[in-house]
């Protein structure tokens, strides 16, 4: 319907779920967040997603970074893709892309 922004985490790593955070409030208004999970121990991932108060969906593949959703989307550490409303994807380079939509959301509102 919308575009959607798909990034990865894990519980170990509270950073990605700062990530998770950051994008909820970075990404366009009506933009799904799908969070794929790339932990092994799906029950201890899934206690951690338990206790954010976050509007995303939490993806468990079966067997982490080798499910065949990992590789064909080359997730085996962290990243973030956004697609437009037509499903492209657009792949967003790190942290870097993510300070310039913080910018440009800071600007828009100034105007």
């Amino acid at each position: 319907e919308g575009p959607l922004c798909l990034f990865t985490w894990t519980a170990s790593q509270p950073g990605s779920l700062n990530l998770a955070k950051m994008l909820g409030q970075l990404v366009p208004s009506g933009t799904t967040l799908v969070a794929i999970c790339l932990d092994r121990d799906i029950a201890a991932a899934k206690a951690v997603a338990s206790q954010q108060n976050l509007s995303v969906t939490w993806v468990y593949p079966a067997s982490s970074k080798e499910s065949l959703l990992c590789q064909k989307l080359l997730l085996s550490g962290p990243a973030v893709y956004m697609t437009d409303s037509q499903g492209r994807i657009k792949t967003i380079g790190g942290l870097n892309q993510l300070k310039k939509m913080r910018w440009k959301k800071a600007k828009e509102a100034k105007s």
